[in-house]
């Protein structure tokens, strides 16, 4: 009996995570999409119209949605937050095991993770990855929206995946067995979250959440995650506010 209401416990406490997330990634995003339909032209009246409109968002992104995708990702925080609070534990605890996180050790990791990161960014750029960047009209806008919001958009990534729902499912097997239950679990989730079907992708996107679990394990913590996260993200969105970023949710096979 008190197994079954372990597993209740862990089950309403994702459960709970999961609706709240999802209502506040709602209340995010629809005002985006709204804007972009006025700001479109597409009468708010036809059905049709409206539709068509939201079947090529994938290819058509635009600045607003890219905000408020951020944004609604960055809900992941208060959402795993509130789950882990269900789950009968203080939130700070899914920060690390000293029950905070770690500014230094983490702004040192990131430190010495953008060495690499960088090598690859100078590497692209002999190659002429970057050419053709010029200042647009939304470029002052994204520059903002990628400062400000993509760290924390990773934050919540790594709070909603590595640490809430890697906790969770990890606690539902032996110390042998729990850190692969709870690393695999939470990466094919990590993957599914990400849309994607081209296989290339969802390899890079599992792997990405293995490695990220395998730090959070090795740390006692989060800032590993978190720090390889935010180097490997702004770094992939800084030439954004200079190029056609529209198709940049498209990870459709071959993609």
């Amino acid at each position: 009996a008190h197994r079954a209401r372990e597993h209740a416990h862990r089950l309403v406490a994702l459960v709970v995570a999961v609706l709240t997330w999802l209502a506040g990634s709602t209340i995010a995003i629809v005002p985006a999409l709204v804007y972009d339909l006025i700001d479109q032209k597409v009468m708010l009246t036809d059905a049709a119209a409206i539709q068509n409109h939201l079947n090529t968002m994938q290819t058509h992104v635009t600045p607003a949605v890219f905000l408020a995708n951020n944004v609604s990702i960055i809900l992941m925080i208060p959402a795993a937050w509130l789950g882990l609070i269900i789950f009968g534990q203080r939130p700070r605890w899914l920060s690390s095991i000293t029950g905070r996180l770690r500014w230094k050790w983490m702004f040192t990791l990131m430190g010495l993770m953008l060495i690499p990161y960088l090598a690859m960014q100078v590497f692209d750029a002999l190659g002429g990855a970057y050419s053709g960047l010029t200042w647009r009209p939304y470029s002052l806008f994204m520059i903002l929206a990628v400062i400000i919001t993509t760290p924390l958009q990773c934050v919540g990534e790594e709070y909603g995946t590595r640490g809430l729902i890697n906790r969770l499912l990890g606690s539902y097997g032996s110390a042998r067995v729990s850190f692969w239950i709870g690393a695999v679990g939470s990466s094919l989730v990590f993957m599914w979250l990400h849309a994607a079907t081209d296989p290339y992708l969802n390899a890079f996107y599992f792997t990405f959440g293995m490695v990220a679990c395998w730090m959070a394990w090795r740390t006692g913590g989060l800032e590993a995650s978190i720090a390889m996260h935010v180097v490997n993200n702004v770094l992939a969105m800084a030439t954004l506010p200079f190029s056609d970023f529209s198709g940049i949710f498209n990870r459709d096979a071959g993609s």
